[in-house]
């Protein structure tokens, strides 16, 4: 018998198995095609049997885990990019790599090291050139040639 016949036949025998009479609560149902979701029966969003694992509850309804993330409840695209590097910003998805999560608000993350990037209240930040106290950003910036201090308000 070859590695791949029993791959199949075992993926066979876990598809049996999913198509079984299941409870939700206090309510039976078919798992072939449904899933239970925190209480609550719901469509699968793909019943193909290999397609299965990626059959993720969201609050009280299915998504496909592998287009789809869901953050505080709310169902997302994924971002572009690599899938380690997608979270959540509150509802929102987005791409970690080059963004950053302030407080509920996706910023750019700003140039050079990332160890170095923060937060100051909502804004996105790089230590190398500022810095946060109370929540008030201080930046460096050269002018002429010469070092001058700028301050925003209150983020």
């Amino acid at each position: 018998i070859s590695v791949m016949k029993v791959l199949i036949v075992l993926c066979a025998l876990a598809c049996t198995a999913f198509g079984a009479i299941k409870k939700c609560g206090d309510e039976e149902f078919d798992n072939t095609d449904l899933m239970c979701c925190n209480g609550n029966i719901t469509p699968r969003p793909d019943p193909n049997c290999v397609a299965r694992v990626n059959n993720k509850c969201c609050a009280t309804v299915g998504f496909d885990n592998s287009e789809y993330m869901c953050c505080d409840g709310v169902i997302n695209a994924r971002p572009d990019g690599y899938r380690a590097n997608n979270k959540c910003c509150g509802q929102k998805a987005f791409d970690n790599l080059g963004n950053m999560c302030c407080r509920g608000v996706i910023n750019a993350r700003p140039g050079g090291d990332p160890a170095l990037h923060q937060c100051c209240g909502k804004v996105a930040f790089s230590q190398a050139d500022c810095r946060c106290r109370s929540e008030v950003l201080t930046c460096d910036a050269v002018v002429g040639g010469e070092s001058a201090s700028s301050a925003t308000d209150e983020m």
